[in-house]
């Protein structure tokens, strides 16, 4: 009896410690997480800024600059709390190598380079985020509402995020200009839809979300109607002032409508 006692004991052990190791795993990724999140941030944010200050709006020049310093202790934020492994690999070191030559050359770029290589970057800090949902055993929570808030913040969030950000930063230019040309309108309305897409997944994670964990619901709830209404009111600007040609809202305005609406989300993500 006293071996059998033993041995159910040891069975125990090795299940419950393997659950708590687990867990301090995905707590330490956890706090990888956020700031490869605010570095996301910041690389939008100097993509809009970017894409205006190329446009010809000069009142964007100085903040553009100090964004651009933002990024830089972004990156260094993300290296003291990752594992030295992630840090060491090939990913990062491709992720840093680039935000160099783009802190350096991109006011010599087009407006369309710009964007592009701003895109691919975060694309790639995206990327790496998952690298470290899965060093750190986030991607394969055992808890019902855990996992589908991990994929909220992983997956579904960042991706609506994302869209917003191109649609900001492209919208910015054009507002500049006073210009949409028939390409650009092609590119809003693939964004727009592309969005719309991003949006009905996250609204499903978090409603699942709330359903499981009905002590968070008042707050999922408010985080779905944010969405969404931000979502309604920046496709009413592309629509109503720039498909139909009377570029009205100052792009200064617009960048700053766009931002509200995007921090919002990652506030709630953080």
């Amino acid at each position: 009896m006293a071996v059998a006692i033993a041995l159910l004991i040891g069975a125990l052990y090795r299940s419950l410690d393997g659950n708590i190791q687990s867990s301090r795993a995905e707590l330490k990724g956890i706090v990888s997480v956020k700031p490869t999140l605010q570095l996301i941030q910041f690389l939008q944010q100097h993509r809009g800024m970017s894409a205006g200050v190329l446009a010809g709006n000069e009142a964007m020049k100085e903040k553009r600059a100090a964004k651009a310093k933002e990024v830089a202790s972004g990156l260094a934020a993300v290296e003291a709390v990752t594992s030295p492994e992630l840090i060491g690999g090939k990913a990062w070191k491709a992720i840093v190598a680039e935000w160099k030559q783009i802190d350096a050359e991109v006011l010599g770029w087009t407006g369309v380079e710009s964007f592009g290589r701003h895109t691919a970057l975060i694309e790639s800090v995206l990327s790496f985020m998952t690298d470290i949902a899965d060093y750190s055993a986030l991607t394969l929570d055992p808890d019902i509402d855990s996992y589908y808030l991990i994929d909220t913040v992983m997956n579904k969030a960042p991706y609506a995020l994302e869209r917003l950000g191109q649609m900001r930063a492209r919208g910015t230019g054009i507002l500049t200009k006073k210009q949409m040309m028939p390409q650009q309108q092609v590119e809003m309305n693939t964004l727009m839809a592309e969005l719309n897409g991003a949006l009905r997944p996250l609204k499903v994670n978090l409603e699942k979300t709330a359903r499981f964990n009905p002590d968070l619901q008042a707050q999922l709830t408010q985080a779905t109607k944010d969405y969404m209404e931000s979502a309604e009111q920046i496709n009413k600007v592309i629509l109503e002032d720039m498909m139909l040609g009377s570029f009205a809202m100052p792009p200064g305005d617009y960048f700053q409508m766009t931002t509200v609406a995007i921090d919002k989300g990652y506030k709630q993500m953080f």
